[in-house]
């Protein structure tokens, strides 16, 4: 009990610090007392809200929710006040409040066990299963950095599956995603700006795609990307970067190496050295229980920890309706969806970098569950199905035009269409670049990810 008053008497002398530092590794769920967990909430809470976290407003908002004598009244939140001399401590704490919670949590899943081994389960197998699956989950307790992979890890990863045959089917200034469409002004977007940009389409559309084609080229320019994926792993995201970088058919990918001709081999051997020199540049959370409270703060330590000459570039959040706003005591999931755009507007903001989230469309073609994501995001792109990419909204430049592009689905890359005979798009990928099927003409823009291919 003494680290969880060790963690909040460190939130509560220095919150802006104590959460940078170990804001990702704690949940509520690690205090073992209800008081300190209710503390803790109120604590990140009134502090994300950007209200003063003092004795005062904080036994004020206690008392008008009626929660004062479950924590154990006035004198309990003054003792915290003065529980810690210093916040410098709070890894130290945190540490042992993480441990205290994995002992707790190995304690509970031996014990029903053993209780259900004795009540003679339906099979052996079953208990052994959920049992072992459970344990292993006690791992990932010690905090979402284990979610945590750099460009070189995923790499290496990558290639441990491959090798398996078990392959997984300056901020201020813009950057050059590569697509002249994109890139220019007017009628297009300016590149990629410290702006918080939605990018719409229906299921399957191409909004990862999209998203992982700008992110390589942001890292590439030498910014540091952060994705938070919570749809499919880091390795399948790589997967997809596999593809677009190395101009890669994703059918390749899924082959088995010895099935594959040796000049594939090399060419993808080369992608993923590529890929792996990113390192730091490219950082993939692929934790779906993150909170956008917790992308907040990941993205800050994120941003802070950037070695010189590798500032925070951009920051892709996949995909909007996905994330919660658990720890921000939202109940109506509209409202919700409000307070999370505003949250990524906030972001982009603080760490004036780029933030791309995708959204989905409903039925009517519409932005999903709230109009204030419309209202929050600088840029709107609508991914057209035959057509290209609308722009629907940007504020500091032209709207309601269509950039001519296709989503290229074996190599994973948006592309332009030909600029000699505006054609479907369909391609021949090899030694001679990319051909037009149409006009047997090589007019299509090359995005900046991609250089080994051609």
């Amino acid at each position: 009990m003494d680290a969880e008053k060790g963690v909040l008497g460190c939130l509560l002398l220095d919150p802006e610090t104590t959460l940078a530092d170990i804001g990702a590794s704690i949940k509520p769920a690690f205090f073992h007392s209800p008081a300190h967990r209710t503390l803790w909430e109120l604590i990140v809470e009134l502090h994300e809200k950007g209200q003063p976290v003092d004795p005062v407003n904080v036994q004020r908002t206690l008392i008008e929710r009626k929660w004062l004598d479950h924590v154990g009244g006035p004198a309990v939140v003054l003792e915290l006040f003065s529980f810690v001399p210093t916040a410098a401590h709070a890894e130290f704490y945190a540490r042992l409040v993480i441990e205290a919670h994995r002992l707790r949590e190995l304690i509970r899943i031996a014990t029903r066990a053993i209780q259900e081994a004795y009540a003679k389960p339906e099979t052996p197998e079953a208990l052994i299963d959920r049992t072992c699956s459970e344990l292993m989950g006690i791992g990932r307790i010690a905090g979402i950095d284990s979610r945590r992979m750099t460009a070189d890890e995923m790499a290496a990863a990558w290639l441990d599956v491959q090798d398996a045959d078990q392959a997984d089917a300056s901020p201020h200034v813009a950057v050059p995603m590569g697509i002249d469409c994109f890139d220019r002004e007017p009628q297009g977007i300016g590149g990629m700006k410290a702006d918080y940009l939605v990018i719409a389409a229906e299921t399957s559309g191409g909004k990862t795609v999209f998203c992982i084609q700008g992110a390589i080229a942001m890292a590439l320019a030498g910014r540091r990307v952060v994705v938070f994926s919570y749809e499919v792993s880091a390795l399948q995201i790589f997967n997809r970067a596999v593809a677009h970088y190395g101009c890669i058919p994703n059918s390749e990918l899924k082959k088995r190496p010895h099935d594959r001709a040796p000049e594939m081999n090399r060419l993808i051997s080369d992608t993923v050295a590529s890929l792996a020199a990113l390192k730091a540049n490219l950082v993939v959370y692929d934790d779906p229980d993150l909170t956008i409270s917790m992308v907040r703060r990941l993205a800050r330590k994120e941003a802070l920890g950037a070695p010189l000459g590798a500032p925070l570039g951009m920051v892709v959040i996949d995909y909007l309706q996905l994330v919660s706003a658990g720890d921000l005591n939202e109940e109506k999931r509209e409202r919700e969806v409000a307070v999370i755009a505003g949250e990524m507007k906030k972001l982009c903001r603080e760490l004036n970098c780029a933030v791309w989230s995708p959204s989905q469309l409903n039925e009517r073609g519409q932005l999903r569950e709230s109009r204030a994501i419309g209202h929050a995001a600088d840029v709107i792109l609508t991914v057209v199905d035959g057509q290209g990419i609308r722009v629907d909204k940007n504020r500091n430049g032209d709207r309601d035009f269509v950039m001519p592009l296709f989503l290229d689905g074996p190599t994973q890359t948006f592309r332009e269409r030909c600029g000699r005979c505006h054609g479907s798009g369909l391609l021949t990928v090899g030694g001679a670049g990319v051909q037009c099927h149409h006009c047997h003409g090589s007019g299509f823009q090359k995005p900046a990810g991609v250089g080994i291919a051609f």
